[in-house]
């Protein structure tokens, strides 16, 4: 099916995206809106998807099985892309609802659409798609690519987030793989250097979404709350993953369009 079906790279609707980002959080008992920033660090620091620690095992088990299976065997390709649609959803309610001493039951309404759209992006790819062409001539940078989904699967931190934590314990239990922040680097690495099949629409708002939230971390971490500094350093998967594969997606879309003419 031809990309040119679906034209999602239009300059409006990134900053319909911008507007969404800045959708304020509901909260079942009301607050100042000048207090937004301590709503949204309440509900990140317990949201609902953390209740149950075994879930970050299992996830991360089912996850990694599916991507060996289906970059060594092709036809798994969309069981692994279904797979990561539903993980996506998950993020999208539980990451971002919480219940918060101070507000009660809590939702970030901007991040849960932004993630529902990531989702929806994300399924669009496995049922619009056409060749990756492009993992043939990535080159070298595919090492640092590489390097920077395993840094995020991993996310080595202790408890607080505040100090590095490399233990093989850390890699197999923490959350990585039911926050938005560590999932959508490692998905776009994967779609970039091995699926077959590929939407560079969908890897282009993916990746504007997962910029967002990237230049917002790295200036929380390293500007307004210098003692998560490692926290920073966890979040730049996401930043440089998410800025190439913005970049290199214009770019194909360009070459895609000027060949359908």
């Amino acid at each position: 099916m031809s990309s040119k079906k679906f034209n999602f790279n239009k300059w409006w609707i990134y900053l319909i995206l911008v507007a969404i980002f800045c959708v304020p959080a509901y909260t079942q008992i009301p607050f100042d809106r000048t207090n937004t920033s301590k709503v949204v660090a309440e509900v990140l620091r317990n949201p609902l998807i953390y209740y149950n620690q075994y879930i970050y095992i299992i996830v991360k088990v089912v996850f990694i099985a599916l991507a060996c299976v289906s970059i060594i065997f092709k036809k798994f390709n969309k069981v692994f892309n279904y797979f990561i649609f539903i993980q996506l959803i998950g993020i999208a309610i539980f990451q971002s609802t919480a219940y918060t001493e101070s507000y009660g039951l809590s939702f970030l309404i901007g991040n849960i659409i932004l993630f529902l759209i990531v989702a929806a992006a994300w399924l669009m790819q496995s049922i619009n798609n056409y060749e990756n062409e492009y993992k043939n001539k990535i080159g070298n940078i595919k090492y640092l690519l590489l390097a920077l989904a395993i840094l995020a699967f991993w996310c080595p931190a202790d408890n607080t987030g505040m100090l590095p934590n490399f233990t093989l314990l850390e890699l197999v239990a923490n959350e990585s793989m039911v926050t938005f922040c560590m999932v959508t680097p490692v998905i776009l690495v994967i779609s970039l250097l091995y699926s077959e099949k590929i939407n560079f629409q969908s890897l282009r708002i993916i990746s504007f979404i997962g910029l967002m939230f990237g230049v917002v971390n790295e200036i929380t971490c390293f500007m307004l709350s210098v003692d998560m500094w490692w926290m920073g350093i966890l979040h730049l998967p996401l930043l440089i993953v998410s800025l190439f594969t913005f970049i290199v997606s214009g770019k194909e879309l360009k070459k895609i369009s000027s060949e359908n003419k």
